[in-house]
């Protein structure tokens, strides 16, 4: 859909480093236990990535298909935003 990679090595990394930090994220969450810290790296992680897709879309350096990650991406900032209400007793 994309198209192929030049730089396939480069891509298997980044997809290792996004996955290793979704699976963090998923464990942490599902133990009901997201730091604020791990929040900051969440939010930080997903905005990265947008930013990334936005920037290279507008350079006609990647398609456009990529803005459909970008919008993904900022709905997880969106959703890490939203205020934490503690579980009732």
């Amino acid at each position: 859909m994309t198209g192929p990679k030049a730089d396939f090595w480069l891509a298997q990394t980044v997809g290792a480093l996004v996955a290793t930090i979704g699976i963090g994220l998923a464990e942490s969450s599902r133990r009901g236990n997201v730091s604020p810290e791990l929040r900051t790296i969440a939010m930080l992680s997903a905005a990265s990535l947008s930013l990334i897709d936005i920037v290279f879309v507008g350079r006609r350096r990647i398609r456009p298909i990529y803005l459909l990650d970008a919008g993904a991406e900022m709905a997880l900032v969106a959703a890490w935003l939203w205020p934490v209400r503690p579980k009732p007793a």
